[in-house]
């Protein structure tokens, strides 16, 4: 492993970033324990805990020893080794991907492992291995070790908390008490689309407001103060994900799905292991005797390493069997989507969408894109084009490579040699390193003098300007500045040609890709056009389906930002 010097430096006089401690650090997992004195987890390895005035001074620390998984020989042949770490990853892959909600499982594609490096007391290393040789598992000793790590990290980081009664008070009650909210904001009269029910009515008013604390109630009788709290929660709520308060406040108690989820993750991870257990044959199971005692064990064993508890911690073994086959028995581990057949109308896409770029994705969807086309469906209220929108949101994330990270990558796939591109990249990658242009020479239209500039400070206003826009809107220095051409062939292969030559702004992909867009929307949403701000709700549309679809390689953008891309790329024409 490197390690960073104490005198090297990077150009901004900073300590150079490690990447390879970084890796290092982010394949590793601590092994933890629970305190019941400090009600907490805490890493054994944690040096700072046992110090003077730390929380843990004075206690007994115990001693670690860093365990590897997966390990390869040193020497050649490799083969094998590689060969047995991918069975093991298929197994992970297999039958954890319910259990252990990462991205790679959402997206569809196989994962890497997530811990290859165990820092943990030799003492609980000693007892796993002796569980996983009780059980004749050493062919998947490496798997396991990572599955306990993997289970115990999700376990203390989401799980735990939410296990606390308090904290299920939380999930239980969270659409009853969402449904008062609502009320409140429409009969508060601060949403004037609400208070228009009550035409005719009685109309509500708001008197005081009480805040019931522990420690009493503090009642605010001021109407203007009371009326600002309940403006200011819709004002938030409006400002969320589909930019409308009652659709965002009817979807509060979705949060706590997700923690209602996982709160039964030990069920799930019980399951997941009973089923790599019996589906690859480590443990002989017969309709007869389909949860034997000695699996439940095992299993019960397992799952105890990762610090959740089968019952009370001092139960018998008597006890925990029988804890386990009920979890068996009475919970079912539904398979995650990672694809799904969504078939689309592929002649009336065929209409505004380039046909290579429609041939990027057949009728099995990711998932991803299915979440992100239900999304802008649900958001701008356009279900019918919610088929059409999956199709087109996978090609989106299909083509993203094909034509992207033409500047920033080391990867010159079929690219000829184009000296002018070459430059371009030199002043926009020496700028980004913060490297100093010393001359710049240009002409302007109309004009046939050539120009220089050498003077520092005309210099570096140009080096800051450019620096900012490449950092603020990097897709359009790195999307189809060469023309690429693609075409998937009959095996499932993707072709892909270059010109000789940087292509003119209005021809790049992502703007014939709006135009297509804009249209598509234009006669088939619903939407009207409008004349104050025509095709505004198009832009928005198209805007939230290219963040969504990382084409800006980031999501956390501004929406107005990206609408006024989107914008600017409807507007550009060849004179441009």
């Amino acid at each position: 492993m490197s390690e960073v010097k104490e005198n090297e430096k990077s150009k901004d006089g900073l300590p150079k970033f490690d990447w390879a401690k970084f890796q290092r650090d982010r394949f590793t997992y601590d092994w933890q324990f629970y305190s019941e004195k400090h009600q907490h987890y805490f890493e054994y390895s944690e040096d700072m805990l046992y110090q003077d005035g730390a929380i843990l001074h004075g206690e007994e620390k115990i001693d670690c020893v860093e365990v590897e998984l997966y390990k390869s020989p040193e020497k050649p042949p490799y083969d094998f080794y590689i060969h047995y770490s991918n069975w093991q990853l298929g197994l992970r892959v297999d039958f954890f991907k319910e259990v252990f909600d990462e991205r790679a499982f959402v997206e569809g594609y196989q994962p890497q492992h997530k811990y290859v490096r165990l820092v943990i007391p030799q003492k609980i290393h000693h007892e796993i291995l002796n569980v996983i040789n009780d059980f004749e598992l050493l062919r998947i000793r490496d798997l396991l070790l990572e599955v306990i790590a993997t289970a115990q990290d999700t376990y203390i980081r989401e799980v735990a908390f939410w296990e606390k009664p308090e904290n299920q008070k939380l999930i239980t009650t969270a659409e009853k008490e969402t449904k008062k909210a609502i009320q409140v904001i429409e009969q508060s009269g601060v949403d004037m689309k609400s208070w228009r029910q009550f035409e005719g009515k009685i109309r509500p008013h708001l008197d005081h407001i009480n805040f019931v604390f522990n420690t009493g109630t503090i009642k605010l009788e001021h109407e203007w103060l009371a009326r600002e709290f309940i403006e200011n929660m819709k004002r938030a709520y409006e400002d969320m994900h589909y930019k409308d308060w009652k659709k965002d406040l009817a979807r509060y108690p979705n949060r706590f799905e997700e923690n209602a989820h996982k709160s039964k993750f030990k069920y799930r991870l019980a399951k997941s292991y009973y089923n790599l257990f019996s589906n690859a044959k480590f443990f002989e199971v017969t309709k007869k005797t389909p949860y034997p005692n000695r699996l439940m064990l095992c299993i019960a064993k397992l799952i105890e390493f990762s610090l959740i508890p089968v019952g009370d911690w001092n139960e018998t073994d008597d006890v925990k069997i029988r804890h386990i086959r009920n979890w068996l028995k009475r919970n079912d581990l539904e398979p995650k989507l990672t694809f799904a057949d969504v078939p689309a109308d592929i002649e009336k896409l065929g209409q505004y969408f380039e046909l290579n770029f429609l041939e990027m994705a057949n009728a099995t969807k990711r998932a991803d894109a299915i979440s992100t086309a239900f999304f802008v469906c649900q958001r701008f209220d356009i279900p019918d084009l919610l088929p059409d929108l999956i199709h087109v949101a996978t090609c989106i994330i299909e083509t993203n490579w094909l034509v992207g990270h033409q500047m920033t990558s080391n990867s010159r796939m079929n690219e000829p040699h184009i000296p002018e591109i070459e430059a371009f990249r030199k002043l926009m990658n020496g700028i980004k390193d913060k490297s100093k242009v010393t001359s710049l020479k240009f002409k302007l239209e109309g004009d046939e003098t050539e120009h220089e500039i050498s003077s520092r400070l005309p210099l570096f206003l140009i080096e800051k300007a450019l620096k900012e826009y490449y950092e603020g809107y990097r897709v359009e220095f790195d999307c189809d500045i060469v023309p690429t051409t693609y075409k998937k062939n009959k095996d499932g292969s993707i072709r892909i040609d270059k010109e000789p030559r940087i292509n003119l702004p209005h021809e790049r992909h992502l703007v014939r890709l709006v135009h297509s867009l804009y249209n598509f929307l234009k006669d088939h949403s619903g939407i009207e056009e409008g004349e104050i701000l025509p095709g505004q709700q198009y832009y928005e549309i198209i805007g939230l389906l290219f963040k969504e679809t990382w084409v800006f390689y980031q999501k956390y953008l501004d929406d107005r930002a990206v609408v006024e891309q989107v914008k600017e790329w409807h507007n550009l024409s060849p004179e441009t």
